[in-house]
């Protein structure tokens, strides 16, 4: 049992490591926002983040997107660096 544990965490973990990179060339692309890349570093699935900033999941969908991304204050902004553990001047200026 502890073995099929251990392999589906590894499984989810590499799933994750995927989503992520996958991320960074939507980035380099202006397709998706730092919001998403830090959703999948932290491990975070859409209903999980929206539990942890406290935004409704069709606005926090829009917030994945680098065109609606370009528009967000600083209030939102610090929601999600709160929610991902990090300064907000990281989501600002996030280089690849």
């Amino acid at each position: 049992m502890l073995v099929v544990l251990k392999s589906l965490t590894k499984t989810a973990v590499e799933e994750y490591e995927e989503l992520q990179k996958e991320c960074l060339e939507d980035i380099k692309n202006d397709i998706a926002s730092p919001i998403k890349y830090f959703m999948y570093r932290n491990r975070m699935d859409l209903p999980t983040l929206t539990s942890v900033v406290g935004i409704f999941s069709f606005r926090v969908k829009r917030h994945l997107k680098m065109k609606y991304f370009r528009k967000l204050n600083d209030k939102i902004l610090q929601k999600y660096a709160l929610g991902f553990n990090i300064e907000i001047e990281e989501l600002k200026d996030f280089k690849i």
